[in-house]
């Protein structure tokens, strides 16, 4: 049976340990999460947020606090050497190699139609405004695109024969697009719609994995997993010095 584990941020052990002072300088930081170094400032730190940012080491939780990160302009205790729980995104176990998140993700999802726009459709749904057939399939898909990409919280929506691909506006904001309805005409297409990549926001920088995630995570050096993750935490072993 899975053992329960500790907090994230939260020392793991009474061994060994090394942790040292830094502000929290240039944003909110989170307990048990991969730092960087603010290069203007001598005892800067912040999220994980470049590929080649200097890594400091993970932010120790206050355990006399009941929030769940340290305000901007705080100072920080960073382990450096130790072991200590941090959250990880997908399972992992001690042999993986330990990559941390640097940036974000924008939502895509696509809207598949099972069949071509034909004389008289009008399309509805989606906070867009009604688009009415003209002339022929691509010319309307077309103009149903235009119309997704204009919505604020969409940065982009282009269209290839059925398939509209919808890129989200925001970082982790996961819009739930529905109700597309087709009526009209002769015949009216249904559609399907499906996440093709999760939207990630910017505060979860510095949370643990096993892979690059594309080009959003990068690989650390000084660390390692202890353990198999259990309900998305694991302990992870620190040796920076």
């Amino acid at each position: 049976m899975d053992k329960k584990i500790g907090l994230s941020g939260q020392v793991s052990n009474s061994g060994l340990r090394t942790i040292k002072n830094y502000d929290a300088s240039e944003g909110t930081v989170y307990y048990g999460r991969a730092l960087q170094k603010v290069i203007s400032k001598e005892i800067g730190s912040e999220l994980l947020k470049a590929s080649d940012g200097k890594f400091l080491g993970i932010s120790v939780r206050n355990e006399a606090s009941s929030k769940e990160n340290y305000s901007q302009g705080h100072s920080v205790p960073v382990m450096k050497m130790g072991s200590i729980y941090v959250e990880v995104e997908e399972s992992v176990t001690p042999d993986d190699p330990v990559y941390a998140r640097f940036d974000g993700k924008l939502q895509i999802q696509t809207i598949t139609f099972d069949a071509d726009f034909v004389a008289s459709n009008k399309i509805n749904g989606f906070s867009v405004s009604e688009v009415s057939f003209d002339t022929d399939h691509a010319t309307t898909i077309s103009a149903l695109a235009t119309a997704l990409k204009n919505l604020s919280e969409i940065s982009d929506c282009t269209a290839s024969g059925r398939v509209l691909t919808i890129t989200g506006s925001v970082k982790g904001l996961n819009v739930e697009i529905s109700n597309i309805v087709v009526s009209g005409g002769a015949s009216q297409a249904g559609s399907a719609v499906a996440e093709t990549v999760k939207g990630i926001a910017l505060a979860e920088l510095g949370k643990f994995r096993k892979d690059s995630d594309g080009t959003t995570a990068v690989e650390l050096t000084g660390v390692k997993f202890s353990e198999n993750s259990v309900d998305g935490l694991v302990e992870l072993d620190v040796n920076i010095i």
